[in-house]
C-alpha cells in the first residue's frame, strides 16, 4: 500500500504507536523523562550562601543559597545547579550552630534548582559574619548525610 492512500491521521497514529512501542530517538523524538524544571531566583536579599560538598561516597554539587522573605523569620533556601544521587527519601537538613536542627523539608528534586519556603523561623536561625549555617541532604534510607553546604 502506498503511503499517500493512507489518511493523515491514520500516519500520525502508526507513527505514535511506534514511538510508543520503540526508542524514538533514533527518529529525533525524544520520549525520555523531561529535565526538572527550574525555579525563578527569588528577589530577596542574599543572606548566606555555601557550596555542598559530597559525604559518605557520594557525589553531590551545587549550592545552598538563603534569601530574605516576607516577615521576620521567613526565609527562602534555594538550591542551585545541584546534582544529588536520585533516591527516595533524601530531605534537607538545616542547622544552625552545631547541632540544632531548625527545619527538615522533603527534597523535591535531585537535580537543578528549587526554592524552599522557610517560615516561621524566628531567631532559631541567625545570618551573619560569625553565622554558622549547615544545609545537609540526609539519606532516610541509609541513615546518612551524603553531602553538606557549610
Amino acid at each position: 500500500m502506498h503511503c499517500k492512500t493512507i489518511p493523515h491521521f491514520l500516519r500520525v497514529a502508526i507513527l505514535l504507536i511506534l514511538c510508543l512501542s520503540t526508542n524514538c530517538n533514533g527518529l529525533g523524538i525524544s520520549v525520555g523523562p523531561a529535565p526538572p524544571p527550574n525555579d525563578p531566583v527569588p528577589t530577596g536579599t542574599i543572606l548566606h550562601q555555601a557550596t555542598f560538598s559530597s559525604l559518605n561516597g557520594q557525589t553531590a554539587s551545587g549550592a545552598a543559597i538563603f534569601y530574605s522573605g516576607n516577615g521576620v523569620g521567613n526565609y527562602i533556601l534555594r538550591l542551585a545547579g545541584v546534582s544529588f544521587p536520585s533516591e527516595t527519601g533524601l530531605v534537607i537538613q538545616i542547622y544552625s550552630g552545631s547541632n540544632n536542627l531548625v527545619q527538615t523539608l522533603q527534597l523535591l528534586s535531585s537535580s537543578g534548582s528549587k526554592n524552599y519556603t522557610l517560615n516561621g523561623l524566628g531567631t532559631s536561625i541567625t545570618f551573619g559574619l560569625y553565622s554558622q549555617i549547615s544545609v545537609y541532604i540526609f539519606s532516610t534510607i541509609n541513615n546518612e548525610p551524603y553531602a553538606v553546604a557549610i
